[in-house]
């Protein structure tokens, strides 16, 4: 199994025609000394084959440098320009085990350099922008057209301790959604100076213009945000039931899409310490939506059946056994126990077990008889989850346990029979199994022949009567006991006889 949850972004691709534009990238700020920064900028590019009869679908040259700019984050004012060199790049593997679409290339380039910052209470905006994005995105209105900036706001230098931006984390070894199928998308960044980290959906930002896609056609703070087309919006990038959505703690973004195709949407990271915003990073995505194959679900086999019967004095034994036929996907395996039999005695050992494509284990239990009144019922969920390449996946088998007290009349424990001949079949005189449980609490009897002379006295609950008298078998015939003690929390006494048969 692929141990993950889905880190999706920035890719766009179109089985019906790929693209070769800009799909998306990263800014990274680190701060190494007092005013001494090292911005990365990585960006992404289709590199698909596209439609030779459709000229939109050409590739969009990618400059050998770019320029990124530093911004007042204030007054917005223009600090300075740096011109960043391109470094080589290289082809993103896409796609995992479960599901890998034709024809997918991204590659990946790198823009890094060393700048200078002098301390400014008003903190920095750090800024790159390109053109152009696809013209197959849905969502956007004349995506050919719109470009991407870039963006991340970093605090005055001279701030207490030094303060890099949040992490993003690397491309993704996936770019795509499933049509109709649940994603959870861990969009997570890292921060180093151990910052408190918000994650927001926002709209994506504009850029540079197609017709000023290099360094001259760069616009000023505050930046122009993408247009939407009708229907969409920033909490509606994608259609589906529901639509997107992040957790603003930990960056785990979930969708349920409804309608194939390929989509932009961002995402702002803030970053606090001791309580005050200090700076924050953007992330502009895309994902196309596909009518891809899901993952099958995983399957509880074992046990069969929904209810299950037992004596108070029995052991109950269930063997599990969980499968999925997505063989490397993880499963975890537990079991929870509820039920009125609860209020009386704990439930069987805790079950929880993992395994790869498969998994199985063995629940045991015997019950205390103790304060069982009545039949009881043990309840047990079998909670299975998987872990494959889309979202986590969930079964759940709801299994009852019917505990059974044996008869509550004391004489029906007791044999009226017995052969004690050697042969190992009904050679003792004693009450039922029911002897060694916490059911009978205390036993005492004595065995009298028809004279009335005492042969056997017991006060152990598990001690019986061997046929015989001081050392020598007794004659064949029948024989009296009398019986006391306590069982299902009741004191009883009683008197029977018995047939010794030989």
């Amino acid at each position: 199994m692929i141990k993950h949850f889905l880190i999706l972004c920035f890719l766009c691709f179109s089985l019906s025609g790929m693209s070769t534009h800009i799909v998306g990238g990263n800014l990274k700020v680190e701060q190494v000394s007092k005013n001494g920064f090292v911005v990365e900028l990585a960006v992404f590019r289709d590199c698909g084959i596209g439609d030779p009869n459709d000229r939109t679908d050409d590739p969009v040259a990618l400059q050998n440098s770019i320029n990124i700019r530093v911004y007042d984050a204030q007054s917005y004012a223009l600090v300075n320009t740096y011109n960043f060199s391109r470094e080589s790049g290289e082809e993103i593997t896409l796609g995992n085990a479960c599901y890998s679409p034709p024809n997918l290339c991204v590659e990946e380039y790198h823009f890094t350099q060393s700048i200078s910052l002098w301390d400014n209470p008003n903190g920095y905006i750090i800024a790159a922008q390109t053109c152009c994005r696809n013209f197959s995105i849905l969502n956007l209105v004349d995506p050919g057209q719109t470009g991407i900036t870039w963006q991340a706001k970093i605090p005055d230098p001279a701030i207490s301790k030094f303060n890099s931006s949040p992490v993003l984390g690397p491309y993704p070894s996936l770019g795509f959604l499933c049509l109709l199928t649940d994603f959870e998308i861990d969009l997570s960044a890292t921060d180093d100076d151990g910052d408190s980290l918000v994650y927001e959906l926002v709209t994506p930002l504009d850029g540079a213009s197609s017709g000023n896609q290099n360094q001259n056609g760069f616009s000023n703070p505050p930046f122009k945000m993408v247009n939407w087309k009708q229907n969409y919006s920033t909490l509606n990038a994608i259609p589906g039931n529901p639509s997107l959505k992040i957790d603003k703690q930990t960056g785990l973004l979930s969708c349920h899409a409804t309608q194939l195709g390929v989509y932009v949407f961002a995402y702002k990271v803030s970053e606090f310490r001791n309580g005050q915003k200090i700076g924050e990073i953007y992330r502009d995505l895309q994902l196309e939506v596909l009518n891809c194959t899901p993952a099958s679900e995983p399957e509880i086999i074992e046990p069969s059946l929904d209810v299950y019967t037992m004596e108070s004095t029995d052991e109950l034994c269930l063997n599990l056994y969980a499968t999925d036929a997505n063989n490397n996907d993880t499963l975890y395996f537990e079991a929870i126990y509820s039920g009125s039999v609860m209020d009386y005695t704990d439930g069987p050992d805790p079950f929880y077990t993992i395994g790869i494509g498969n998994t199985s284990g063995e629940i045991c239990w015997k019950p205390k008889c103790l304060g069982l009144i009545g039949n009881q019922t043990l309840h047990i969920e079998l909670r299975l989850t998987s872990l494959g390449c889309y979202a986590p996946q969930y079964k759940t088998k709801h299994i009852d346990v019917i505990i059974e007290n044996p008869a509550k009349d004391i004489n029906t424990l007791f044999p009226n029979v017995f052969t004690p001949n050697g042969d190992n079949q009904n050679d003792f005189f004693k009450p039922s199994e029911i002897s060694e449980s916490d059911c009978l609490e205390f036993l005492q009897y004595k065995i009298y022949n028809r004279w009335g002379e005492m042969l056997f006295e017991t006060k152990q609950n598990s001690a019986f009567w061997d046929g015989k008298y001081e050392g020598n078998p007794v004659s064949e015939g029948v024989y009296y006991y009398v019986a006391s003690g306590s069982y299902l929390g009741k004191n009883f006494n009683f008197s029977s006889h018995i047939t010794l048969v030989r």
